[in-house]
């Protein structure tokens, strides 16, 4: 269903382009840093991944997947105010949050690189999953018009 504000162009066009933007750092980046990986241009530790480099690989996929938590919790904060703010200060907050998310789960790919930097192809499963998990967690976190959109009429408060 669509929210009937949804025909508010500044709005829209703020989302889209901080969801565009934030596609690209999300799916893009760690696409660029695989390529860089497997090609080579970003050396590969040796390092064997038991004992603390094995728990820092759970404590890493643990922050990752914080980020998700802190999402959350920050988007139901801000769509929760989103109606009572200035009309035309909503399609810049839109467009912040939304990227502020994207550079959150892009932390994922920093650790999954500094991961390989540490073990390399000895746990290259790591790797690939805190690489993985980026994409994914911008389409599941990120709002999209619509919550947005019905966040500024006020439908399910």
């Amino acid at each position: 269903m669509q929210a009937s504000g949804a025909s508010d162009p500044s709005l829209r066009q703020a989302v889209t382009r901080a969801r565009i933007l934030g596609l690209i750092l999300c799916l893009a980046w760690p696409l660029i840093l695989m390529a860089m990986i497997g090609g080579g241009a970003v050396r590969a530790g040796t390092l064997q991944p038991v004992g603390a480099l094995r728990t820092t690989a759970f404590v890493l996929m643990g922050l990752s997947f914080l980020a998700g938590g802190a999402v959350t919790w920050r988007t139901n904060r801000v769509l929760g105010g989103f109606r009572q703010m200035a009309e035309a200060e909503r399609p810049k907050v839109a467009f912040r949050e939304i990227l502020l998310y994207s550079a959150l789960f892009e932390l994922s790919c920093l650790y999954g690189l500094i991961y390989w930097m540490l073990v390399g192809r000895n746990a290259f499963h790591h790797v690939l999953t805190l690489m993985a998990i980026t994409p994914i967690m911008f389409f599941l976190f990120v709002p999209g018009l619509n919550d947005w959109v019905q966040a500024s009429e006020g439908i399910g408060e």
